[in-house]
């Protein structure tokens, strides 16, 4: 448990990170005199280093131990944060912001697979939910308090915080006991590459993720406006819209893991993309703030539901390469983050939030289909008692070995 609460902390402070400069951008443009597009750089610094070079680094903590691999990287992030507080201009932010996501890279996979390392599925399953709930919770409560510190204070009071909150993350992670893999057991770092690349398990898996998050993270690009525009809201009445349903996120993420061990974390995930696919579908169409409101909670809800479903498949494929698949993962989620909001502003400015909404519902579709055919079916294993239930036995609920 005190593992759990050590990696949320770490995965809260890189969800800070990335979600508080969204709303900090006007402030730290004023303070630097750039325009707002230029800063708007400083979300895509991040999220790239993250979506091509985790699998790089994936390999190590099946080498080196899950332990050492994110005591480094969150070092790392917490040293370039601290430097994005006191940068001087935005090109030197800009150069800070890759790093911050390189230390992401780094840390995260070595996280999820910490999580997949544990003996049961019951284990793993509620692991991966709470890892999963620290990102809403970041939403939920760093987003605010982050920006509330900026006006307050300053915007490089935020990042200082969040260095200081991601120094106590990599003191309770060096804390925990080492796990490094002994003698044989040990996998190649090109040996866990090739692994990734050629199995068909991890490529359905990676498919599955990408196609899936194309949808949630392109429509909710254009939510704000689409709340502004429709219902007449101000800004600060849809940041409370936001702050609300990442109530809805933190709840779903939590109880997910539930839901996991006992339906399975195929059927999760096929629950939680119908769920969101049939919200995006209907939310451009409902006439009332609160029937959208609803609506747009089924949304949140399907997403933060069935992200540690996919990623307790994604853990259960393998054991020694487990570091390895978990940063593929990681990064096919985040070129979907990349790619999304493109394709959907090309989408939005040429049929509006109606026509964004059914296409995110036909990636739904598409994503539905491709987990019902390519996520691995659980097996049916003999069942022995619970304390002698070793890890291959468990995880046949999730995904073969």
């Amino acid at each position: 448990m005190k593992a759990t609460y050590a990696l949320m902390l770490a995965i809260f402070c890189t969800g800070i990170d990335m979600y508080v400069v969204a709303a900090l951008i006007p402030t730290m443009a004023a303070d630097l005199n750039e325009s707002v597009s230029s800063l708007a750089l400083l979300i895509s610094a991040y999220a790239l280093p993250a979506a091509l070079l985790a699998p790089f680094f994936g390999p190590l903590s099946d080498r080196f131990g899950r332990r050492l691999v994110m005591v480094s990287g969150m070092a790392f992030f917490a040293g370039t944060v601290a430097g994005t507080a006191v940068a001087p201009s935005l090109e030197v932010l800009v150069v800070l912001r890759v790093l911050n996501g390189l230390g992401a890279a780094v840390a995260m996979p070595a996280m999820f697979a910490y999580a997949g390392d544990l003996p049961t599925v019951t284990q793993r399953s509620r692991a991966m939910s709470n890892l999963a709930m620290a990102f809403p919770l970041a939403s939920l409560l760093g987003l605010p308090l982050g920006a509330l510190l900026a006006g307050t204070v300053s915007w490089r009071a935020t990042f200082a915080a969040v260095a200081l909150l991601a120094l106590l993350a990599t003191f309770l992670i060096w804390r925990l006991p080492a796990d490094r893999a002994k003698g044989g057991s040990a996998i190649g770092y090109a040996e866990g590459l090739r692994f990734a690349i050629g199995d068909r398990r991890v490529l359905a898996v990676l498919a599955v993720t990408f196609i899936w998050f194309l949808g949630p993270f392109g429509m909710f690009t254009f939510v704000a406006e689409h709340f502004q525009s429709t219902f007449g809201l101000s800004t600060s009445e849809v940041s409370v819209v936001f702050i609300v349903l990442g109530v809805v996120g933190v709840v779903s993420a939590r109880t997910s893991g539930r839901f996991i061990a006992s339906l399975g974390a195929r059927r999760v995930v096929l629950l939680a993309i119908a769920c969101f696919g049939t919200a995006v579908l209907v939310l451009p169409s409902m006439p009332t703030l609160l029937l959208s409101l609803a609506v747009f909670g089924v949304w949140v809800f399907g997403t933060w539901f069935g992200l540690p479903a996919q990623q307790s498949i994604a853990a259960s494929i393998s054991d020694r390469a487990r570091g390895t698949v978990m940063s593929f993962n990681s990064s096919a989620l985040n070129l979907a983050a990349v790619v999304s909001p493109v394709i959907a502003g090309v989408v939005f400015t040429n049929g509006g939030f109606r026509l964004l909404g059914t296409w995110t519902a036909v990636i739904a579709v598409t994503a539905f289909v491709a987990a019902y055919a390519l996520l691995p079916r659980p097996q049916v294993v003999p069942r022995e008692p619970r304390e002698h239930a070793q890890a291959e036995d468990c995880v046949a609920e999730c995904a073969p070995v």
